[in-house]
């Protein structure tokens, strides 16, 4: 079985390429090491010859930006969240999701609000010219490399050369300790230096996110003003 990584980009030099060969009887796996330089007509040529491909890139748009842009020219449709635009439902998946068994939330980045927008649309080019296997997976390596755990990352790594096991060595060299903790210092950075006209503009954009934390943040910022 042979399946590819793609870490794709919007220009070829900085799309880079993996091949991984499977023994038929499970026994063996043989990584090639990545390598750099990809246009597109090299990378159809790759996933015609793979049984699995996983691109590290957007698929689409959030359901709600698409609809919304279908109709741009006579307006803009009211009321939605400016979460809803931002995201796709598999982006806010991953968060909650990491949230909960990490305990801290990968957020991966908006592909309608930032540039990874231009590797969208090679993405989308790319899936549209594919004839080869159907199993083409959109895939994100940061959340699953913190969910495997750093002792298959460092197995990972191990076959990239010595500039990877060199970064794996600094990590290695962080010391944990744990102190007593005796005060606690603290300072709000909820606004409260601008003036009230900003800081109705920043929980209202807070509240226009959608989700819990910005809402309740916005809260948060209400109740401060009022002590003030």
């Amino acid at each position: 079985m042979r399946t590819l990584g793609i870490d794709l980009a919007s220009q070829p030099e900085n799309t880079a390429l993996c091949v991984v060969s499977w023994a038929d009887d499970g026994r063996g796996v043989e990584v090639e090491p990545p390598r750099a330089g990809w246009d597109d007509e090299a990378l159809l040529a790759e996933m015609a010859r793979a049984d699995a491909v996983g691109i590290d890139a957007p698929f689409g748009w959030p359901a709600a930006f698409v609809s919304a842009v279908a109709v741009a020219g006579e307006g803009w449709p009211a009321g939605v969240a400016v979460d809803a635009l931002r995201f796709r439902e598999t982006d806010r998946f991953v968060r909650s999701w990491t949230g909960e068994v990490l305990g801290r939330r990968l957020s991966p980045l908006s592909v309608s609000a930032d540039r990874i927008a231009y590797c969208a649309w090679r993405c989308r080019s790319l899936l549209a010219r594919h004839r080869g296997t159907s199993r083409v997976y959109e895939v994100y390596p940061a959340a699953a490399l913190a969910v495997w755990g750093r002792t298959t990352v460092t197995r990972l790594f191990g076959i990239y050369g010595r500039a990877r096991r060199h970064q794996l060595a600094m990590v290695g060299a962080i010391v944990a300790f744990r102190i007593d903790i005796e005060r606690i210092d603290a300072k709000f950075k909820l606004s409260q230096n601008r003036d009230e006209a900003d800081r109705r503009r920043v929980a209202s954009a807070l509240r226009s996110e959608g989700y819990a934390d910005a809402t309740a943040t916005a809260a948060w910022m209400d109740g401060q003003a009022r002590d003030d």
